[in-house]
């Protein structure tokens, strides 16, 4: 259960009353193909079928309640099948294991494969999310804009009324005053070491969860870890190169793209996740990645299209 900060571009205003995300007409068009429990037309999925036939899930099942016994070194997928349409699939009401044409076992599923929610609304967690530029008048440009103690902000608008150099900004000075902050809790604390030096250990002898312990019972970790400096600390032990600069530069380019942009054409793209308990080279770099293409697409946006930030659960 996660909520994700979506940025949705469209060619037109959303429309609609506005009390509810699924009353503007144009926003949940584009929204629409998303839907974790749309249906869709029966297509092959390889997913379950990726390994050998003995590490098959129903494999122990079809042992222990119904005495399927051939070898696992002698187990084809074909044997699998037999056994599994002929006895767990009817007594369990699982579909049945199906061959495509050049004989690779799948499942026919009916699951959206572009699935990315269950439910969302306007703003929600992201209430707010755009700057508006100073003088703008509450209006048919504006998405549920309100005035806050810092300034005026809204869930969406046209793209030629929203500050977003201002939030650009905004996040560089808070990233100037977090890494002061982590700098000085830090001074007093042990040295740690950053969460891919031990996620690059994980292996069948050192699993993920005692790596994850090992990485969280770090003093400094363990002091950081639940506190509003826990970016800033991923980064810092992290991140190559690690710079108070390129920490700046990396709050700077996540201000305004969200955790996923829906851009005009429909295409949903993510950026990567490396995981709750810290990042790893790999996956900041592909996520850099992502905030650099996405800050260049929004830019290049017309003025009159509208930005929308929707806060999708999935």
């Amino acid at each position: 259960m996660v909520h994700s900060c979506v940025i949705v571009a469209l060619a037109e205003g959303p429309r609609g009353d506005g009390a509810a995300g699924c009353d503007y007409p144009a926003l949940k068009e584009a929204m629409a193909p998303f839907d974790q429990e749309l249906e869709v037309a029966p297509y092959p999925d390889y997913t379950e079928f990726q390994s050998r036939p003995a590490d098959f899930w129903a494999v122990k099942y079809l042992r222990a309640r119904f005495g399927f016994a051939v070898p696992d070194e002698d187990l084809t997928w074909q044997d699998v099948a037999e056994a599994y349409n002929r006895d767990l699939a009817p007594a369990d009401g699982e579909p049945p294991i199906l061959f495509d044409g050049v004989g690779r076992p799948y499942f026919a599923s009916t699951f959206n494969p572009r699935g990315e929610w269950d439910r969302w609304q306007t703003g929600g967690r992201w209430k707010g999310y755009f700057h508006v530029l100073p003088g703008v008048e509450r209006g048919s440009g504006l998405l549920q804009p309100h005035t806050s103690e810092k300034g005026a902000r809204a869930d969406g608008g046209r793209k030629g009324l929203l500050a977003l150099g201002s939030m650009r900004e905004s996040a560089a000075r808070e990233a100037e005053l977090e890494w002061d902050i982590f700098q000085e809790r830090a001074a007093s604390l042990p040295p740690a070491l950053g969460w891919s030096s031990f996620a690059r250990l994980v292996s069948p002898d050192y699993g993920r969860q005692r790596a994850e312990a090992d990485y969280k019972s770090q003093p400094l970790v363990e002091a950081l870890a639940r506190t509003g400096l826990g970016r800033v600390m991923d980064y810092a032990l992290d991140a190559p190169g690690a710079s108070k600069e390129g920490y700046i530069e990396d709050r700077r380019s996540r201000a305004v793209t969200g955790a996923s942009l829906l851009t005009l054409d429909g295409e949903w793209i993510d950026e990567p996740f490396g995981g709750w308990i810290g990042s790893t080279p790999d996956v900041r770099s592909a996520a850099a990645g992502y905030r650099a293409m996405a800050n260049a697409y929004i830019d290049e946006l017309t003025d009159d299209t509208w930005l929308v930030a929707v806060d999708a659960h999935s």
